[in-house]
């Protein structure tokens, strides 16, 4: 009935573990070429066995592109942030840095591809990837 439900009744390890059930059932289900875009916490979470197991499902299934804010950390944050308060996410800045400070240094040593991308349009990002995934295979 929604992942905070979830949460409130069997706490966030019990969340992950159900989630990543679903991404190995997901995957087995995928066509041969396919993009998915998934949040930060399914492969960067506090639960670091099952980040592994995830990161292990998504990279079977092909290749990680990471959507890096900027190559500045304080900068990326700063973006970060500026697109909580967009989303009215609630989250505060101690919040969104205190994720950022825990799922860079898994994105950095998992990703294939990073592409930064700043303030670019989802036009210029998706013809980066296009580039990456055509000078790569």
């Amino acid at each position: 009935k929604g992942i905070n439900n979830h949460i409130e009744k069997k706490g966030v390890e019990s969340y992950r573990l159900a989630e990543g059930e679903k991404v190995k059932e997901f995957i087995s289900f995928l066509p041969e070429s396919c993009i998915i875009s998934i949040g930060g916490g399914t492969i960067a979470s506090q639960f670091n066995n099952l980040n592994k197991q995830n990161i292990k499902y998504f990279k079977s299934a092909g290749k990680f592109i990471y959507l890096c804010p900027s190559k500045d950390k304080a900068e990326a944050i700063r973006i970060l942030d500026s697109r909580e308060k967009i989303r009215k996410g609630g989250k505060r800045l101690s919040e969104t840095t205190k994720l950022f400070k825990t799922r860079f240094p898994i994105y950095e040593k998992n990703y294939d591809f990073k592409i930064v991308i700043k303030t670019k349009s989802v036009k210029l990002i998706v013809d980066d990837i296009l580039k990456k995934l055509t000078n790569n295979n």
